[in-house]
């Protein structure tokens, strides 16, 4: 099992009133950001090659941005895209193993017959 990723709040957005309105967050890692809004709508950030701030030969890497409405729904769909993934291929690739108890589908956890 991965050990748990605590994330840095590297910034607190606040209203006049102090409300507090949104928070700038990252990994501890630096490959992952987050700006989050207190409404819910969250704006991910990956950083591909290097963690964010470093420079590599090639310049700063590549940086994806997600805009995401939903967070909930986003993580259901992932875990759904890995559990196919489990099921057609097999755990280990997706970190776990052949007697993981999560693994559905084909009969042992393995990737089915073709």
């Amino acid at each position: 099992m991965n050990e748990p990723i605590y994330w840095e709040v590297t910034r607190r957005h606040q209203g006049e009133d102090g409300m507090l309105l949104g928070l700038e967050l990252q990994d501890p890692d630096g490959y992952f950001d987050a700006n989050v809004r207190h409404d819910g709508l969250l704006e991910l950030h990956v950083y591909h090659n290097v963690p964010k701030g470093e420079k590599n030969p090639a310049g700063d890497g590549h940086i994806d941005t997600l805009h995401l409405g939903d967070l909930d729904d986003f993580i259901r769909r992932l875990q759904e895209l890995k559990s196919v993934c489990r099921d057609m291929i097999g755990p280990e690739p997706f970190g776990g193993t052949a007697d993981d108890p999560e693994v559905g589908g084909t009969e042992g956890g393995g990737a089915p017959e073709q």
